[in-house]
């Protein structure tokens, strides 16, 4: 008949049952599992070994039960735990030494919340790798997502594209490593590896008919809806290529790239939130608060004056929504 020692541990406070809960729960639990009473083991637990603290010192406790094997000062055949993540925390990787020697030892580690027996350590190596590689890649996660997002801020500071597709007016032009402009990408192209690609006003003609439908909306008293039907008349299509209708003329009153102006932060870019004191999954909302906007002016972006803006503004914020019935 073998000696079984159990091991209880505790991290912090809040975390779990308290060790004399877990003391309490292996002591019920040895009479009643079929388990034991299978292994042959004695029914009365040889020794507790109590652990307080983080898994950085947990090597410690577990080396104290290898020093009694290794010298023959008992023969414990099993260690219990109350489930197995009393072997896992942020150190975990160093505890595979200590329990692969045990394993080594012929000693085996019984889980009585899930009443098994681990006698494979692959098996007990992969349970307790898993949630600390999911840890691991979590968090190389945010890291990657801050990057990428401190890249984009970057790009907005230096008045780059920063995807998708550019306003009605502008143009992506592609700019080698040495920062010469090469030229301006066609639509649906991609540029060149480790070229950057910058925004730029695109033909004369765009840029002019801009200036005008801006100065008929807020000077002439022109309505949305004839500001878009003059674009279409006169051959102009949306950036996305279709007709300019009521809704796409006034989204495009309200952009500020018009002034010249790039806001950065009004959007959540990437899973998680660039905010790293606040982090969380994108879903939860797709805008941050006005607060927290960056606006970067770029002169060469410029179509229209700061009084022009100003005017259609203005007249934006008079019109009232329709009442419902």
């Amino acid at each position: 008949m073998h000696k079984i020692i159990a091991f209880l541990r505790r991290s912090t406070a809040g975390q779990g049952m308290s060790l004399e809960g877990q003391k309490a729960y292996l002591e019920n639990w040895m009479p009643t599992s079929p388990l034991i009473k299978d292994l042959g083991i004695e029914l009365n637990i040889s020794r507790f070994v109590e652990f307080t603290g983080s898994g950085a010192r947990m090597g410690a406790a577990l080396k104290e039960i290898l020093d009694d094997i290794d010298l023959g000062k008992n023969d414990y055949k099993y260690i219990l735990i109350e489930r197995l993540d009393r072997f896992h925390g942020r150190m975990g990787l160093k505890l595979l030494p200590h329990l692969q020697m045990l394993a080594e030892n012929g000693v085996f580690v019984v889980i009585a919340s899930e009443n098994r027996i681990c006698n494979d350590f692959s098996s007990l190596l992969d349970e307790i790798l898993t949630p600390i590689t999911l840890a691991v890649s979590r968090d190389e996660s945010r890291k990657l997502s801050a990057r990428v997002t401190e890249r984009q801020k970057l790009k907005t500071q230096r008045g780059r594209w920063n995807g998708g597709i550019p306003l009605f007016g502008y143009a992506r032009m592609e700019v080698s490593p040495s920062g010469e402009d090469v030229g301006i990408l066609p639509r649906g192209t991609s540029s060149r590896k480790e070229y950057e690609v910058r925004l730029v006003l695109d033909e004369k003609r765009k840029v002019e008919a801009i200036r005008k439908v801006f100065e008929n909306y807020a000077y002439d008293g022109c309505s949305l809806r004839d500001c878009a039907k003059w674009l279409h008349d006169n051959g102009f299509k949306t950036s996305r290529g279709n007709r300019w209708n009521v809704t796409t003329f006034h989204d495009m009153l309200r952009s500020v790239l018009y002034k010249g102006d790039q806001i950065w932060g009004r959007r959540r870019h990437g899973k998680f939130s660039q905010d790293e004191n606040n982090w969380g999954d994108v879903q939860d909302s797709w805008f941050h608060d006005e607060c927290k906007w960056e606006t970067y002016h770029h002169e060469d972006l410029r179509i229209i004056s700061e009084d022009l803006w100003e005017a259609t503004q203005a007249r934006i914020a008079l019109k009232r929504p329709r009442p419902t019935v």
